[in-house]
Formats: C-alpha cells, structure tokens, sequence
C-alpha cells in the first residue's frame, strides 16, 4: 500500500521521524521517494492508521493514502469512476498537491469535481 505525506518546515526531519515512527511501529517500508515537501512511502502493511499516525508525528502536515497512480490522462478518467470520498457528510474539503509539476492539472479538478457530482 502507498501512502503521501506532506512533510512539514524541515523536511528532512519530518522524513526522518516518520522513518523512525515506522521502525519503532514495526512497519516495514518496502520503497520511499522525497518530492519536493511530499514523501510517497510504500509499505508492506495492508493499512494502518493514519489519524493515530498523525497525532503522533509534529513534523507532518496531512498524509493519505495513494487511491490511484498513473499518467495524468489515465488517471482523469479514474478519477471519475473510483470513489474517493467515504465520510458520511455532504461537505467535502480537498486539496490537490502538483508534486510531479505539471503545468495544466485542469484535467484532474474536473474529473474531481465530476466524480464529487
């Protein structure tokens, strides 16, 4: 399973205490890559527990869990088809982070927004 963590105002300590959290957690960390302020981590656990992760780690600013991977027109229809949302209220809040820099991600919010409909 992957997962995206936004690191916080050091980055390298951010990393660095969510390696050591996943030592100590047992987690083994099978492939990591740093872009940017983002870590992409994949692990060999099934899930884990993102919220107690999160209370638990200063140097983090959100994480989530990688639902879809891919070259950006693949993944606009995806996008439209895959539920991505699971809370039980009408608001939703969301955000897009551009780690791989593409200059239009106008693709992906209207396959977001459509999906949202």
């Amino acid at each position: 399973m992957k997962y995206l963590f936004v690191l916080g105002r050091n980055p390298e300590l951010s990393k660095a205490e969510i390696f050591s959290y996943f030592e100590r957690e047992n987690i083994q960390v099978k492939n990591s890559q740093t872009i940017s302020n983002g870590l992409l981590v994949e692990i060999a656990e099934e899930k884990i527990d993102l919220k107690k992760i999160l209370s638990e780690l200063g140097g983090t600013i959100a994480a989530g869990k990688v639902l879809l991977s891919g070259k950006i027109d693949s993944l606009a229809s995806e996008l439209e088809k895959k539920p991505v949302y699971f809370g039980r209220d009408n608001k939703v809040i969301y955000s897009v982070l551009n780690f791989a820099h593409y200059d239009d991600l106008s693709i992906i919010l209207d396959a977001i927004k459509t999906n949202f409909k």
